[in-house]
């Protein structure tokens, strides 16, 4: 059963019928949509946008709600995902160059640490990865960037950025170094996304980029444990393998606007 693709209206569809600006087709790499793909009730599989990559999960008890109307993201649908939950594309995806992150989402409940993109080798067991990379908030509302592991290296901003039972968007990107990682928050509220780029302290540890093979983006994945998955309803997870031009992050943030903040 094909979930996601219940919607009677999705927006990126205008009422002529003509698909309008997308950013799995303009931009590349690997979008996975609520509105669009998902598999079984919870769901046990979820294809990205354009048949980029499909993410699993055979445990039924880390598999997420199916999709719901959110009244608090544009009447969009999210799955909701209980902290215990995580899927993991089954396709690799090359960050070693450059990334770009996105999500979409209404958190729950903020808890040491709650995910918001990973991409890394595999699904969080134990102390995780060293390789790749994870966007995360703790329980005071920091938000932490850094490898899987969180020990390798990481960047925070203070806390307080981030609030529990929020809507909001998430542009993270990354062109080689630790100084060129840029970390824009959007917060979805009366009928619009208002946008700040978020100030991160300095680097701990050593910076790397992630491997050119064996990365793997993960739905619902977060910090090093188990106990990190994300809390709350997810609409949108996205990563590209390179950094957005300034022409293409305003036309995301005008897509993403359009959809979910309506």
């Amino acid at each position: 059963v094909m979930t996601g693709r219940s919607r009677a209206r999705d927006r990126s569809r205008p009422s002529g019928g003509a698909l309008a600006w997308a950013p799995w087709s303009a931009l590349g790499g690997q979008w996975f949509d609520a509105a669009d793909g998902t598999s079984g009730s919870p769901v046990s599989a979820w294809t990205a946008r354009g048949a980029t990559a499909v993410a699993t999960q055979g445990t039924v008890a880390k598999q997420p709600a199916a999709p719901a109307v959110n009244v608090n993201l544009g009447n969009e649908l999210a799955c909701a995902f209980d902290g215990g939950d995580i899927l993991v594309s089954g396709t690799q995806i090359d960050l070693s160059a450059g990334w770009t992150l996105v999500s979409v989402l209404r958190f729950g409940a903020l808890r040491n640490w709650t995910g918001i993109a990973r991409v890394s080798t595999g699904e969080t067991t134990g102390a995780g990865a060293s390789d790749g990379v994870v966007l995360y908030a703790d329980s005071a509302g920091g938000l932490v960037i850094g490898s899987p592991d969180a020990s390798s290296w990481f960047r925070l901003a203070s806390g307080g950025t981030l609030v529990a039972n929020t809507s909001m968007a998430f542009i993270a990107s990354c062109s080689g170094s630790s100084a060129s990682i840029t970390i824009e928050r959007g917060v979805i509220s009366g009928g619009s996304i208002s946008w700040s780029t978020v100030t991160l302290g300095g680097l701990t540890g050593t910076f790397a980029m992630p491997s050119a093979s064996g990365r793997y983006l993960q739905p619902g994945g977060g910090w090093n444990t188990a106990g990190s998955r994300f809390v709350g309803d997810l609409a949108l997870n996205a990563a590209v393998g390179r950094v957005l031009t300034a022409g293409e992050t305003t036309l995301l943030k005008s897509y993403l606007a359009g959809r979910f903040a309506l």
